[in-house]
Formats: C-alpha cells, sequence, structure tokens
C-alpha cells in the first residue's frame, strides 16, 4: 500500500486467490504487468485513476444485457471494481496529450483508467489479469466465422482499390514513394513537402514489407528463465568417424566428465581400425581403393 491515507495499489491474489499478491504495474510504452516489488515505480495508485463514462452508461449495458440480450457473456463480478463506487478498472493505449517534436504524431501511451463501461475490451479480468476482450472469441465457432468475414471483407476492399487504381490510371505505391522521396515536380504540390509527410510514407510503406515490434511481454521473460534454470545436462558423443557402433556409445553426465574424455580416454574403437585396414585407401584420382600394406 502506499503511505498516503487516501491512496491505495490494485491487488490481485491470481484468478484462485491463492497466489502471492501482486500490484499493478503500468509501463508507458509495454503495457501492463503484475508485480510483487513494491519498489516498482510504474504500481499505480487507484485513488490517482480518472473515471470515465457515466452511471447512465452502466445502467444501459445493463439493460443490453438482460433485456435485449446483448453482451451476456460480460461478467462484472470477473472485473477489479472500484472500492466506493461502480466502475472497473481497464487499461488502454490512448493519446497521452502531446506531439513527437519530429514527426508532430500524437504520442500513445499505456493509461489506467477506471470505466464506467463493464462490457469495455479494455477491462482488465480477474481471471486472466489481462484485459477481456471479446468474450465471444473464446467460441471456436464464432471466432472461425468472424475471421473469415473479415478476409472477406478485406478482399472486397482490396479489389474496389485495385479496380478503381487501375481505371484511373493511379499506383499508390509510386505516389508513397513519391511523397517519401520529396518529388514536388512529380507530384504537382502546391506546398513544399515536409519531412513529417516524408517520414509518414515511409512508415507506410515499411509496414507492407516488416511486421510492427511488439511489446515487451513480461511474463514471456519470466517462463523464459525459469526454463534455463534446468538440471545437469546429460551429453552423448558416438564414434568420431559416424559409424554408430551401438556398444560403443558413451554417455557423460557432466561437462567435466566429457572434458576428461577427450583429453585423455578417447581412442578409436578397435572394430573401425579394423574395418579401415579391410577397406584400404581409398584413390580419388583413380577411384579405386589401394590394398593396405599390413594384409
Amino acid at each position: 500500500m502506499s503511505n498516503n491515507k487516501d491512496s491505495y495499489w490494485i491487488e490481485w491474489d491470481g484468478p484462485d486467490g491463492t497466489w502471492n499478491t501482486q500490484y499493478l504495474a503500468v509501463a508507458p510504452s509495454s503495457g501492463l504487468y503484475w508485480t510483487e516489488d513494491t519498489s516498482d515505480p510504474n504500481i499505480i495508485d487507484g485513488s490517482e485513476l480518472q473515471v470515465k463514462f457515466e452511471t447512465e452508461d452502466t445502467l444501459r449495458q445493463i439493460g443490453e444485457k438482460w433485456k435485449l440480450k446483448k453482451g451476456v457473456q460480460y461478467e462484472r463480478k470477473n472485473l477489479f471494481k472500484k472500492p466506493d463506487e461502480h466502475a472497473w478498472l481497464a487499461v488502454e493505449k490512448l493519446p497521452n496529450g502531446e506531439r513527437d517534436p519530429e514527426t508532430k504524431k500524437v504520442i500513445r501511451t499505456f493509461q489506467a483508467y477506471w470505466t464506467k463501461k463493464f462490457k469495455s475490451v479494455a477491462a482488465i479480468s480477474r481471471i486472466t489479469g489481462r484485459p477481456q476482450g471479446n468474450p465471444k472469441m473464446q467460441d471456436k465457432d464464432y471466432a472461425r466465422k468472424a475471421s473469415q468475414k473479415a478476409k472477406e471483407e478485406r478482399k472486397r476492399r482490396l479489389e474496389n482499390i485495385e479496380r478503381a487504381s487501375k481505371r484511373l490510371n493511379f499506383n499508390p505505391a509510386e505516389q508513397l514513394i513519391a511523397w517519401a522521396q520529396g518529388d514536388e515536380e512529380k507530384l504537382n504540390t502546391k506546398q513544399p513537402i515536409t519531412n513529417a509527410q516524408r517520414i509518414k510514407c515511409l512508415e507506410i510503406l515499411a509496414s507492407y514489407s516488416w511486421a510492427k515490434p511488439k511489446p515487451i511481454d513480461h511474463a514471456a521473460i519470466e517462463k523464459q528463465k525459469q526454463q534455463n534454470n534446468q538440471g545437469p545436462v546429460v551429453h552423448v558423443t558416438l564414434p568420431s568417424n559416424s559409424r554408430e557402433l551401438g556398444k560403443h556409445v558413451l554417455t557423460h553426465e557432466t561437462q567435466e566428465s566429457l572434458d576428461n574424455y577427450f583429453k585423455e580416454a578417447y581412442k578409436e574403437p578397435d572394430e573401425v581400425e579394423q574395418i579401415d585396414e579391410e577397406a584400404g585407401e581409398y584413390n580419388e584420382s583413380e577411384g579405386f581403393f589401394i590394398p593396405s600394406n599390413r594384409r
């Protein structure tokens, strides 16, 4: 808890209430995560969060759920409720009121707030500790139909753009390249092309070629650390000439044992030497084996 009498941290004990207490933290660039470190500067003070929307919005959504049967899968009991009123925790990437001095683009950061709309996809679930999203997507049939519908819409929209481009003899990619290069003569602009416009066109072009980077997943990093901290590794060494003779396969339970084997104990198996002698030496230029002098 914060030292301020009116302040409080948002706590989570896991989906079944048996985990160690964790506190909500929000990083502006990578989003929400839960931490047990009480010194983490990103921990959120629930008393300072803004409350969005009105009580009428809550009543309207309740009516939609029970009378119109819309959004019946949303459960308020599964959300983090504000202690002193009917509002629920949400985390969303929103404009922070500032602009990038170079690109003039509005800067968007992850922000926590209380919302009166419990059906918001940004509301945080007590079951997962993440935004609840659209619960219908848990239905595989619904998700499959929604995905197929979205693909058809994108295809139809793309076809319309291609058809219009051909009819007007217009190539959007060439125009974007011209904007990115600042080719005022080709574009026939009445005003000079700004650096912000050029950078924006470069971003659009790059989005067709490279995937956008994803934010850091703290849970995945911790999981990877746990996987790396495993027990002893068993090393298996086969004969060096690739002839896998079963009874000569050696195992080493420690790295030290393996190193000593290479330094002191390793010898070619007798069976391998016998096979080499019987075969003789191969003459690559003539294409035949030269019998061994030992026979």
